[in-house]
């Protein structure tokens, strides 16, 4: 951290060095254009070009100085943007399970009912149903549906086939507008 804060510092400084180094030179230019047109050497447009150089001079630096705390604050606005995008998205994931949590508890007598009728007729089988999520929505009419068998793994395609079909002819009997699928 104090490698990054010696750092920052010393490119400040060699900016300011540099400013001070160009307004200090067009003050040269003006100075010695006021001696000279004093001296003689030099005529009063002479002197009015070398003037209008300074100004010129401490205008950049004045728009530089403008850049740079536009650059400044435009980088801290993305990061602010950033951050937020990253808060927004966290509080969608939130609302988006607690909406999923909710759903699910709705179905919840339907569920336990249809897990009873597919426990009876496949026992050592372990299903559950979640709301089915998509692309930050939540599709509360259809049930994504896992099972395990008794070993903790997956089922085998015949009793996935057996397992998913009864899965829907209970739902269509208990509540004709849910939807199953497998996870």
């Amino acid at each position: 951290m104090s490698n990054e804060l010696t750092t920052k510092l010393r490119a400040s400084s060699a900016r300011v060095l540099a400013d001070l180094r160009t307004y200090y030179f067009g003050a040269a230019l003006v100075v010695f254009a006021l001696i000279s047109r004093r001296a003689g050497q030099m005529s009063l447009w002479g002197v009015l070009g070398h003037i209008c150089l300074l100004v010129l001079l401490t205008g950049g630096l004045l728009l530089e100085h403008k850049r740079r705390g536009l650059a400044r604050d435009l980088a801290q606005c993305r990061r602010d943007h950033a951050e937020l995008e990253a808060k927004v998205k966290e509080q969608e994931t939130i609302l988006l399970n607690q909406r999923v949590q909710m759903e699910t508890e709705r179905l919840q007598p339907t569920v336990d009912e249809i897990q009873r009728r597919l426990l009876a007729a496949f026992p050592g089988f372990t299903v559950s149903f979640a709301v089915a999520e998509h692309d930050g929505y939540v599709y509360p009419d259809e049930l994504v549906m896992t099972a395990k068998n008794s070993a903790g793994e997956d089922p085998a395609p015949e009793d996935y086939a057996r397992l998913l079909a009864l899965a829907r002819d209970s739902a269509k009997e208990l509540r004709p507008e849910l939807a199953i699928h497998w996870a």
